[in-house]
């Protein structure tokens, strides 16, 4: 009888549905809420337009420690992606694009998110992405700003205060212009 099948079968759909949200998993670009859970870093709000950057260490590639206060003195891009989220990948020609043109005169910062670093390197070096890059182990200054979604961008002026901040895909186009008004302090 049809139903004696069909009801265990939908009854186990539901249940692995219902776990696989309980385990937080990525979808689309999307990261799932994280925090709250024993020994995950406290969240704080998404840096707000307008407010100073705040502070976070992270490392390069290489191994060098790299602080917000670093990027003091010109406009800076920041860029939190991951090498598996599409979005991330399609804007990466043009955030090296801008790097090769303007890179003397801005900060271009690529926050990768909670990957090895074997495989960042492997990837930016697949792709030819010379833009410097962090990261972000374990997605720790990912949460703590309580951002969903990769890629998200930061544009700061000289002093570090956030002109820009957007989550999801953005535009070349859009990149040149808040970078522009950046430089005029924001």
């Amino acid at each position: 009888n049809a139903k004696r099948v069909l009801l265990p079968l939908l009854g186990f759909l539901i249940i692995a549905v219902l776990a696989a949200g309980a385990l937080g998993g990525r979808v689309g670009g999307q990261r799932a809420g994280r925090g709250g859970e024993a020994g995950s870093p406290a969240r704080s709000a998404i840096p707000a337009k307008g407010e100073v950057l705040p502070d976070f260490e992270l490392e390069t590639l290489d191994g060098r420690k790299m602080r917000a206060a670093d990027l003091l003195g010109k406009p800076t891009f920041i860029n939190f992606w991951a090498s598996w989220c599409p979005p991330c990948r399609a804007e990466m020609p043009d955030i090296q694009a801008i790097y090769e043109r303007q890179g003397r005169d801005i900060n271009i910062l690529a926050i990768n998110e909670d990957e090895p670093p074997a495989v960042v390197r492997s990837f930016v070096e697949e792709i030819g992405f010379t833009v410097p890059v962090v990261l972000d182990a374990g997605g720790e200054l990912h949460a703590r700003w309580n951002f969903n979604t990769l890629p998200t961008s930061i544009i700061t002026d000289k002093d570090g205060r956030v002109c820009f901040i957007a989550p999801g895909m953005i535009t070349r186009d859009t990149m040149d212009a808040v970078l522009e008004k950046a430089r005029a302090g924001c």
